[in-house]
């Protein structure tokens, strides 16, 4: 029995439950069986020599952990003539961009493709364990961690989308501003913020009347694109149905031709703040409405809060890789910095 290893170049999070099974067999991938991750230690063992592996805490009937490796059972009709990296190379970064999308874990754009290595195995893949929990042992995990970790329905999404070409750029460009901010750089989240909007307006709009030829428009974008057009092609417009959030995109618009067109953080109260981290906030705030009322209802901003959690036995817990700790990814709004 072969088993592939796809090493990336940063740590993917997971929230492993305790009753996944060992394998999920890709339709996306046919012949490879994606390992769960929990099987990992056991499998590798000393040849992992370029694996990274950690346990975080647990939450209920679930551990999060962290790896960088993506393990693959190999189940090729003819072995000895096929290569079984080969069809990795093309398979995992588009795969890697559907969990991204499906999980919200914005840091994955930094996990490149890195290699892949083989090893046999001479019995079956094991059952994963399930961590053994620290008598009397209380954490906290923020929602933030538990709700962008990679789960066993991620997979299933991510590999269902993976059938249907890439994920929507809309989306991407929006956990790129969350990435941003999570990196406390403020202007590519403004930047990334306005890219969003416009990319799901015209995705929207256009998948709803059809490809058109491009017309001349001399308003400016947010009233073409969300109030204008919308009210042609659907009979009603962000404008007029919330003209409060209609007015909060254009303080966007206006923070990011500032950025662009003056190269500095405008100032004045039609525009967002620059400091503390307020503006970018208000920036992917802003986004993400726009999306919901296009119909786009899934979440891109990591919720606040903590819920308690317990330690695994022997394990020293701290799932989280850079960006470390960031105040502003998980206090409340008054504290961003």
């Amino acid at each position: 029995m072969k088993i592939v290893t796809a090493e990336l170049t940063e740590n993917l999070r997971w929230c492993i439950a305790r009753e996944n099974p060992r394998m999920y067999a890709l339709r996306s991938l046919p012949g490879y069986l994606l390992i769960n991750p929990l099987v990992y230690p056991m499998i590798l063992g000393q040849e992992g020599r370029n694996s990274r592996f950690r346990f975080g805490c647990v939450v209920e009937n679930a551990v999060l952990l962290s790896t960088n490796l993506l393990c693959f059972k190999v189940n090729l009709a003819d072995e000895s003539s096929q290569d079984p990296f080969a069809p990795l190379r093309d398979f995992v970064p588009l795969f890697l961009a559907h969990l991204r999308y499906c999980s919200k874990q914005s840091e994955l754009s930094r996990a490149i493709f890195a290699g892949s290595d083989c090893m046999t195995y001479r019995t079956e893949v094991p059952a994963p364990v399930f961590p053994q929990i620290e008598p009397d042992s209380s954490d906290m995990v923020s929602n933030a961690e538990l709700a962008t970790a990679i789960s066993w329905k991620h997979i299933e999404q991510a590999d269902v989308a993976y059938l249907a070409g890439s994920p929507p750029l809309y989306g991407d460009v929006l956990l790129d501003a969350v990435q941003a901010f999570l990196e406390r750089d403020d202007r590519r989240v403004i930047l990334y913020s306005t890219m969003s909007i416009e990319i799901v307006a015209k995705a929207k709009l256009q998948l709803a009347r059809g490809p058109r030829r491009k017309q001349q428009d001399d308003g400016s974008t947010v009233e073409m694109l969300l109030d204008r057009l919308p009210q042609q092609v659907f009979g009603r417009s962000l404008r007029s149905d919330l003209p409060i959030l209609f007015q909060q995109a254009k303080c966007l618009y206006r923070t990011r031709n500032g950025l662009v067109h003056e190269g500095r953080w405008p100032t004045g109260v039609d525009v967002l703040s620059g400091t503390n981290g307020e503006g970018a906030f208000r920036a992917i705030e802003c986004a993400e409405a726009v999306f919901q009322w296009f119909g786009e209802s899934k979440q891109y901003f990591p919720p606040m809060g903590y819920v308690e959690a317990q330690v695994p036995e022997g394990y020293y817990v701290d799932v989280r890789d850079y960006p470390h700790a960031l105040p502003r990814r998980f206090a409340p709004l008054a504290g961003l910095e």
